[in-house]
């Protein structure tokens, strides 16, 4: 059985299309979301020691719309949490409820400065931010202790400590 010549030169043109196609992994291979880290924690009896406590079952839940916040509802046993600062507006509130069983809950308020930052020709650009102050309601927290004022990207600083009653 004999090959047409048109086969070869479709079959050349097909080939040719299907190896330039793009890539579409991405490029970008550092994280680009900001967010707050927050620990649980407590006094153990009437010392100043603190110790981890986890929220048994908490809700979290932003007072404002923005599109990058993060939601907690159904997470069991939470000692460590992220919260997004929104990337429009100086202060960011946030609803955090320690036991979905128990009506008591706190309102989480934060004021910052945002900078906007260039990660990388393939990552683009986020927001970093410079958190100025936190305030809440006092009625299941005792106490907030800022850690770190700085937020980047870098998930491995811890910027709060939120310390229960």
């Amino acid at each position: 059985m004999k090959i047409k010549p048109g086969f070869w030169i479709l079959f050349l043109l097909l080939s040719g299309i299907t190896g330039c196609t793009k890539d579409v992994r991405d490029p970008c291979l550092q994280p680009q979301t900001t967010a707050v880290l927050v620990h649980c924690v407590r006094h153990f009896d009437t010392s100043a020691t603190l110790i981890d406590t986890a929220l048994p079952n908490p809700v979290l839940h932003p007072l404002s719309s923005q599109p990058q916040q993060f939601y907690y509802g159904g997470v069991k046993r939470l000692v460590n949490f992220r919260l997004s600062l929104s990337n429009a507006t100086d202060s960011s509130r946030w609803i955090l409820r320690p036991d979905s069983a128990n009506a008591m809950q706190d309102t989480l308020s934060f004021y910052y400065q945002r900078q906007l930052h260039f990660l990388s020709n393939a990552c683009g650009y986020t927001y970093f931010y410079h958190l100025d102050s936190i305030q809440s309601t006092r009625n299941a927290i005792d106490s907030i202790r800022l850690e770190a004022a700085d937020v980047t990207n870098d998930a491995n600083v811890e910027h709060l400590k939120i310390i229960f009653k």
